[in-house]
């Protein structure tokens, strides 16, 4: 008898909502990816289930297995549909597959009969028409199809002008009192569908928040200042705006807003502003938005044609200090403030009060494509507000930001712009061989003995998981030679999936070799012989990890045949195992398992030889040299790194090298091959850049430490960045806890001092403050399947950094924030990016040629006796002075 998806998912102990969605399951198809670290599940419901109890469902499998992402993917009988319920579900299902339906269906009307489904909501023609050119009904018709076996049509209408002008709503804007709505708490933070019944409880809950701040919230009121989360107010000075002046009493923080109240006092700051005229009416709806860059509201006023100047004085950035109300809107089915009188006050910002400050080398703006949010001359401003010397601009691979941050630093003497970017590094120096003995090795013959392997392991994370299965054959001259076996225990619980893809279970490793005593049986079968293995960097982190925690000796080296596919067939869809053996004809086989993929990955081995033996190739320094001339940089993978102009030659170097990666080595991502960077390197910088740079990925897959420094060798400097910047991988398993990315910056700090590599603490700011965390979140949400988690990537005063890194010791921190930052930006000559005056193409005789051919036209149309009008003589005289002189001849 198959196994219900509770007893698949044997690890999650559910819940009483996570219960009530597995009893609904009567068939489920589970799919695993372990190389990304994720679970899809097909379920089919006998009953009709919610949109949070399945993201909460979701959020219990995936945290269960320590996953990057679980995803279930519900189906339902059709005869299921109708009701409204099934019709959220049916939204909610749109919004996942990309369809424009987010904040759009908070409200809305339906009707479903004969096949047709009508879906009324409160937007106009504007919003209708967004959905239509996105093709959101489209999308709704088979994502019904394929939840709940229904072939239907969907219409998006608007109920819009029925709520804007109905006389009754206006009504009640205006009203003084209050109303409610019953609202039933969700279990996730996705916003609730509000029912249209009121109740008589003004006080009713209203569940529904615009936007909660993760973390410690900080709430702090004295005479003259007011502290809510991140932000401080200055309420020692308020100005009557609009209505009497007040005194402000006990401030409430806009979070919690979340029922309806009387007798507020709200500290904000606007940031959106409307006027709608009333049709047929000498009257205005003013639609105000305000924050205190913890939570938001809208305010809505209903105002006298006469007084709409008044309140058009609000500007963006305008700090208010409001006395008022909240209450339900009818429309918008959202918790509104409704104004008595507001007063303007003050926002007291960060400062940097260190006496000697810091400077930032990796910083980015908006052009950063949809992933920072900190305009151009707002970076300018800020660094040179708090005091710093210098910022660094290093966009995403691009240089658009550089006309405006020199515009905004023309006129500030005592500040320069280090102008750089974040490029996408490609080694494409291509080896065969790697470890520390890879150049005595190269002289290995294609016909000599090499151990071929594979392992199996309890996850991906060579820090924090373990190796399941070694499989090993002695391989040499085209043959398997001898055979080597063995599982491994553990000692830790091997995970559903990984035993679902292995087919490896507790108790097929119980009893089993240590990892100590498998690694060393394993070393003792490979002697000094060169390893091979598919995408060996990661077999070899774990068999080293082992290797070190058991003091063995290991310093083999390695061939990863994923890089010699790449170069032997250029033309395969991908280099998996299984598509290369299908490649070249050898059959089906137990992926999945250390001694058959071994087994196979010999037989490819032989396969790929032949090859390089046909071409004349006989030992390893001839495949070496050979790959190393035709390496392909757009088929290798990237590193974040750093580069820094110095001096007017790099800058000249830089453009280069952008030019090039877009024009040359375009793939996803515009490339910067280690050869091009190499040939323009004069007047630039190279730092090491963030977890996703070289260096750092080095030191997570457990490389040797010759390696390691080889690798910190090429940079001019070394970067580590704030603990919150890496959180990530504690959260995705990759490391065990924060006390690992301690560890990590540490070691990068040692490593530096014994290289004699100035190390610098970056920022890697995305964001200007911490609490615009919650816009980024939203901004890369569909970039980022962890986009929800705060990353902190926020510009950091010098005292907020040396706090950062005080684990380091007060000296050392000192060292790596303000000291060698500023070591840094000193080494760079103030440059401007685009030179002073006009620069136009050049091309001889075009003068003369413009101005002969203009008069020859004008002799055409006007001459008369010999003669052209003075008029019209005059006035090309003074066009062709003003082209000619401008330098706009040649176009």
């Amino acid at each position: 008898m198959a196994k219900t998806l509770r007893e698949r998912l044997a690890r999650l102990i559910p819940d009483e909502i996570q219960s009530k969605l597995l009893d609904s399951v009567v068939d489920q198809i589970i799919k695993c990816d372990t190389d990304n670290n994720l679970i899809e599940i097909e379920t089919t419901h006998k009953s009709l289930v919610t949109p949070d109890e399945i993201e909460h469902t979701q959020e219990g499998i995936r945290a269960a297995y320590a996953l990057r992402s679980a995803r279930i993917e519900p189906k339902f009988y059709p005869d299921l549909f109708g009701s409204r319920e099934s019709v959220d579900m049916l939204i909610f299902l749109a919004e996942r597959r990309g369809a424009l339906a987010h904040g759009f269906f908070f409200d809305y009307v339906y009707t479903y009969e004969n096949s047709h489904l009508t879906i009324k909501i409160g937007f106009g023609s504007e919003g209708i028409d967004l959905l239509n050119i996105a093709e959101t009904g489209r999308i709704m018709e088979k994502t019904l199809l394929d939840a709940f076996g229904i072939k239907s049509t969907v219409a998006i209408e608007t109920e819009y002008e029925k709520y804007l002008y109905d006389t009754e709503y206006m009504k009640n804007l205006e009203e003084q009192t209050l109303a409610g709505y019953k609202i039933t708490p969700s279990p996730t933070s996705r916003p609730t569908k509000f029912p249209s019944e009121s109740t008589d409880d003004p006080t009713a809950d209203y569940e529904h928040k615009m936007n909660l701040a993760k973390g410690d919230f900080v709430f702090e009121q004295s005479e003259k200042t007011v502290r809510i989360g991140a932000t401080e107010f200055d309420i020692s000075e308020p100005k009557a705006f609009i209505g009497e002046e007040f005194t402000i009493g006990e401030v409430t923080p806009m979070r919690n807003l979340t029922k309806p109240l009387r007798g507020l006092f709200l500290l904000g700051e606007a940031f959106y502003y409307e006027e709608k005229e009333l049709r047929g009416k000498e009257r205005y709806v003013i639609t105000l938005g305000v924050t205190d860059r913890d939570c938001s509201i809208f305010i809505k006023m209903p105002v006298e044609a006469a007084e709409v100047s008044t309140y058009a004085d609000i500007k963006p950035g305008t700090a208010l200090a409001i006395s008022g109300y909240t209450k339900v809107d009818k429309f918008d089915n959202e918790i509104i403030l409704i104004p008595h009188a507001m007063m303007k006050i003050k926002i007291i910002e960060r400062t940097d009060n260190a006496p000697v400050k810091r400077v930032e080398l990796h910083a980015h703006t908006k052009m950063s494509a949809l992933d920072a949010l900190i305009a151009p001359e707002t970076l300018i401003k800020t660094a040179s507000s708090w005091g710093h010397k210098a910022i660094a601009v290093t966009d995403h691979a691009v240089a658009q930001a550089y006309p405006n941050v020199m515009l905004a630093s023309e006129k500030l003497e005592d500040f320069k712009v280090i102008y750089g970017l974040e490029a996408y590094f490609v080694d494409d120096t291509a080896r065969v061989l790697f470890g520390d003995r890879a150049q005595e090795d190269l002289d290995t013959k294609l016909s000599d003995e090499y151990i071929v392997f594979d392992i199996e392991t309890t996850g991906l994370s060579v820090q924090s998981c373990k190796i399941t299965e070694i499989g090993a054959v002695r391989f040499a001259d085209g043959k398997v030679v001898e055979v080597f076996n063995t599982f491994a225990d553990p000692g830790e619980h091997i995970p559903e999936n990984i035993t679902a893809l292995t087919g490896i279970t507790d108790e097929m490793v119980k009893g089993a070799p240590s990892q100590a005593e498998a690694v060393k049986a394993f070393l003792d079968f490979a002697g000094d012989r060169v390893l091979v293995a598919h995408n060996a960097n990661f077999d070899i982190s774990f068999i080293r990890k082992a290797a070190e925690d058991a003091r063995l000796p290991f310093n083999n080296t390695y061939m990863d045949t994923v890089a010699l596919s790449r170069f032997l067939n250029p033309d395969l869809k991908n280099h998996k195992l299984d598509t290369i053996a299908e490649h070249y004809e050898l059959g089906d086989f137990n992926h999945h398992r250390a001694c058959d993929d071994a087994e196979i990955l010999a037989r490819i081995l032989g396969k790929m030889f032949e090859q390089l033996s046909r071409d004349g190739l006989r030992t390893l320094e001839e495949l070496s040299r050979e790959m190393s001339d035709k390496a392909d940089p757009l088929k290798m993978k990237t590193f974040h790194q750093i580069i820094l102009v110095k001096n007017k030659v790099g800058l000249k170097n830089l453009y280069k090298i952008i030019s090039k990666s877009y024009l040359s080595y375009y793939r996803r991502y515009p490339r910067v091959p280690k050869t091009l960077l190499d040939t323009h390197r004069e007047g630039l910088i190279i730092g090491s850049a963030c977890e996703a740079g070289e260096l750092y990925q080095a030191i997570l897959r457990n490389a040797t430490e010759s390696e390691i420094e080889r690798i910190a060798n090429y940079y001019d400097y070394l970067e580590i960045q704030p603990l919150c910047n890496n959180a990530f991988m504690v959260e995705d398993g990759t490391l065990p806890d924060m006390d690992a990315i301690k560890a990590i910056n540490k070691r990068i700090y040692e490593l530096g001092k014994r290289l004699g590599k100035p190390v610098c603490a970056t920022c890697d700011a995305h964001f200007l403050n911490k609490e615009d965390e919650i816009e980024r979140q939203i901004l890369v949400a569909n970039k980022y399947k962890d986009a929800d988690r705060d990353s902190g990537l926020y510009l950091r005063t010098t005292e907020e950094m040396l706090k950062e890194f005080e684990y380091l010791g007060k000296d050392a921190a000192y060292e790596v924030v303000v000291t060698n930052t500023n070591l840094v930006a000193d080494m760079i000559e103030k440059v401007r990016p685009i030179p002073e005056g006009n620069y136009p193409p050049s091309l001889p005789g075009v003068n003369e040629e413009l101005d002969s051919m203009c008069r020859t036209k004008a002799k055409e149309m006007y001459e008369f006796n010999g003669v052209i009008p003075e008029i019209v003589s005059e006035r090309l005289d003074r066009e062709l002075k003003s082209i000619i002189g401008n330098g706009f001849a040649i176009m």
